[in-house]
C-alpha cells in the first residue's frame, strides 16, 4: 500500500505526528509512506526516518494557485491508495482529496454533508517514540540520555513544568 500523509505545518505539530508514522511504517502491507509538508517546515523532517518521501508546498508564495496545481499534479501521478489528514484543516482536507480519491482523518459529519464522501476518524494521540539516529546525536555535540525534549508552547496548560520536575 503507498500512503500520503499530510501534516502541513507546525514545528511542534509534526513532532506530534511522529508517533503516528512509526505506525504506519509498522504497518504490514505499506509499502511506500510520503510525507506532505509547507515550504517553511521541510527542515523538521530532517528527523523522519530515510524510507519516508517528503513533498514540499509553498502555501505562503506568490503564485499559491499554480504552486497547489503544480504539487497536486505531481503527487497524483503518484498514485497513492490512502491519504492520511493529520493536519485537520479544510487546507489540508482539499489537497488529500485532490491528491487521492480515499482520504482518512476528516471529520464524517462534514465530509458526508458537504461533499456526499464517507470518511473514517483518526484520533489525535501519542505513543513513546524512540529515535536511534547517532548521526543526529553526534552531529549536535549532545550526550546520549541526558536531554529531554519538549515541543510546544511554553504556557503553563501544556504541563512544561511537570515534564522538568521529573527530569
Amino acid at each position: 500500500m503507498k500512503v500520503l500523509i499530510v501534516k502541513l505545518s507546525a514545528f511542534g505539530d509534526i513532532i506530534h505526528s511522529l508517533p503516528a508514522l512509526d505506525d504506519v511504517l509498522a504497518r504490514p502491507g505499506v509499502s511506500e509512506v510520503h510525507w506532505l509538508v509547507d515550504v517553511r517546515y521541510q527542515f523538521v523532517t530532517e528527523v523522519f526516518p530515510p524510507q519516508v518521501r517528503v513533498h514540499t508546498i509553498d502555501l505562503k508564495g506568490k503564485n499559491r494557485l499554480s504552486e497547489v496545481w503544480r504539487v497536486v499534479k505531481a503527487l497524483r501521478a503518484e498514485k497513492f491508495d490512502v491519504a492520511l489528514d493529520l493536519q485537520g484543516l479544510m487546507k489540508s482536507a482539499l489537497l488529500a482529496r485532490l491528491i487521492c480519491s480515499k482520504v482518512f482523518g476528516i471529520d464524517q459529519k462534514y465530509m458526508k454533508e458537504k461533499y456526499q464522501r464517507k470518511s473514517e476518524i483518526i484520533y489525535n494521540g501519542a505513543s513513546n517514540l524512540e529515535i536511534n539516529e547517532p548521526k543526529l546525536i553526534e552531529r549536535f555535540s549532545l550526550e546520549k540520555e541526558k536531554y529531554i525534549l519538549s515541543v510546544s508552547r511554553l504556557i503553563r496548560h501544556k504541563g512544561i513544568h511537570y515534564l522538568i520536575k521529573a527530569f
